[in-house]
């Protein structure tokens, strides 16, 4: 009773002006210059969406670990309340993907997650989002060109999962919006 209860008490906060539109259209993903796993330069499409203008913070993640629902960080810092506006780190793809399914929305692909990055969208100021933490998506680290229909969005492989951003682990200081590393989820 008391799970259903949280589930309740402990809602989604900070959500007013948090999604942003990315239109339907074509893109060039990947990079010439990064590293093996970006190449090669391949068109791609996709169909409108909505992502997060901004990264998920921990006073937004804490009210999903609250409600039940998510797991927590394998940091110490998350619940204090001076880093409640600092993006939530340290959290693996399922409970990021079960946070995403717990504000009725999803994670998204990688192709989405780098034509927003491309689009210059305002998430923080568009170098934050490839700059500040490593962001998962949904796709599964197979090699490029990108297809979205080669089985890499299912969410029930096990497959390594891909981090988008991250410049800061690059050391290149060239603000890249292509960097991707693939992880265990």
């Amino acid at each position: 009773m008391t799970g259903k209860l949280n589930r309740l008490i402990y809602q989604p906060v900070d959500m007013e002006d948090y999604w942003v539109t990315i239109s339907t259209g074509e893109f060039q993903m990947g990079s010439e210059n990064g590293r093996d796993s970006e190449k090669p330069i391949h068109t791609v499409s996709v169909e409108a969406f909505e992502i997060a203008r901004y990264e998920v913070t921990n006073r937004q993640y804490i009210q999903c670990v609250l409600a039940g629902v998510c797991g927590a960080p394998t940091n110490l810092t998350y619940d204090i309340q001076k880093n409640e506006l600092y993006p939530v780190t340290d959290i693996n793809w399922y409970d990021a993907r079960t946070f995403c399914e717990w504000l009725d929305g999803r994670l998204p692909t990688e192709a989405e997650w780098e034509k927003a990055a491309h689009a210059g969208m305002k998430r923080r100021a568009n170098h934050n989002t490839v700059g500040i933490i490593w962001e998962w998506v949904n796709s599964s680290f197979d090699p490029y060109p990108y297809d979205a229909g080669d089985g890499r969005e299912s969410s029930t492989l096990s497959d390594d999962r891909v981090l988008r951003g991250g410049l800061w682990a690059d050391g290149s200081g060239s603000g890249q919006n292509t960097n991707r590393l693939g992880i265990t989820p």
